[in-house]
């Protein structure tokens, strides 16, 4: 009430604009919050830190291109901004542009080669490009700088675990647990990478813990983790709702999709990140081709891996369109 009191006697004034932005977001008024910053970077083109503050509010109310812009903006009028290269880079990770992501992370780590955030940031963005090894790397740098960062190890055992170095990643998803006990999903880690390595210690009773986590509603295990573990369909159904509401939560930032008019052919749209040599392939090569093509069209959206091998090529020749998505967000 003070700094909108201020406003009013002072219009012009571009840090009471920034100040009252501040206020709007921290009590969740975000259109409030977008008008005072865009008022005062209007009052004054060259102000850096309200350029940033409206690229964070943006970025938090869905609008994670025009965040972007922002974020960009700030770093013309401050090019050491370090604040705003990871922020940049980490929204331009959520828009799927994750090459400039690592850019921007980079920028972070020259400005301030301690900074394990960008670090950590740095090898999400590599794990998304399956350049496991870089990530390794990356988590690895991290941990270096901050030996408790506990983000880090688990990341890391995941990208250890991809790479079949299941050993040390079971000691980084322990030491994870250890360091901030009950992070989100790793009791499933832990159990199913000792499940993979033969490590039978506890299991009974782990498998009791978890049963009971899931009822009580507790994120503990993946989807996947969890076909492995329990052969309760029910639970596996209970398991998997929690993954997908943390993991995957509702989102107004589309439009509603209206009812489509009829079309002369059912269309159907298969996702899937297995249109190359993969079992699920194996599986599925047949069934795409038995479709009658004078009821269906068919269009695939790809989200694996672009691998030109005799499957792929043999798939192709089921589908009317094949759209690859792999480097698309979400709302791409």
């Amino acid at each position: 009430v003070a700094i909108k009191t201020l406003n009013e006697e002072f219009p012009n004034v571009p840090l009471l604009f920034n100040i009252l932005g501040a206020c709007y977001q921290s009590l969740k008024q975000f259109d409030a919050s977008i008008q005072m910053f865009e008022t005062a970077v209007s009052l004054k083109p060259d102000y850096a830190e309200a350029h940033f503050n409206l690229g964070v509010i943006l970025k938090v109310s869905g609008r994670t291109h025009l965040a972007v812009e922002s974020y960009r903006k700030a770093i013309e009028l401050l090019p050491n901004y370090l604040g705003a290269h990871i922020n940049l880079g980490n929204a331009l990770k959520q828009i799927g542009e994750l090459e400039e992501a690592i850019l921007s992370y980079q920028n972070a780590i020259t400005i301030n080669p301690d900074y394990a955030e960008a670090y950590n940031n740095l090898g999400i963005t590599f794990m998304s490009l399956g350049r496991l090894e870089e990530a390794v790397k990356s988590y690895d740098n991290a941990i270096s700088i901050n030996s408790g960062f506990y983000d880090a190890h688990n990341n890391l055992a995941m990208a250890l675990k991809k790479l079949k170095r299941l050993d040390e990643a079971l000691v980084n998803y322990e030491r994870a647990n250890e360091l901030k006990p009950d992070i989100n999903f790793i009791f499933g880690h832990i159990l199913h990478t000792k499940m993979t390595l033969c490590i039978w210690d506890n299991l009974t009773s782990d498998l009791k813990d978890l049963r009971k986590k899931i009822n009580k509603g507790q994120k503990v295990v993946a989807a996947f983790s969890m076909l492995g573990l329990i052969d309760d369909p029910k639970l596996q159904r209970k398991a998997t709702e929690i993954y997908a509401n943390d993991k995957f939560p509702i989102s107004n930032v589309l439009p509603k999709i209206e009812y489509y008019p009829k079309h002369k052919k059912i269309r159907i749209g298969y996702f899937s990140a297995d249109f190359h040599n993969h079992a699920t392939m194996h599986l599925m090569a047949e069934l795409f081709e038995c479709h009658d093509k004078s009821s269906f069209e068919l269009i695939a959206f790809s989200f694996g891996p672009d691998q030109q091998d005799a499957w792929r090529k043999r798939v192709l020749l089921s589908f009317d369109e094949f759209i690859d998505v792999s480097l698309k967000s979400n709302e791409d």
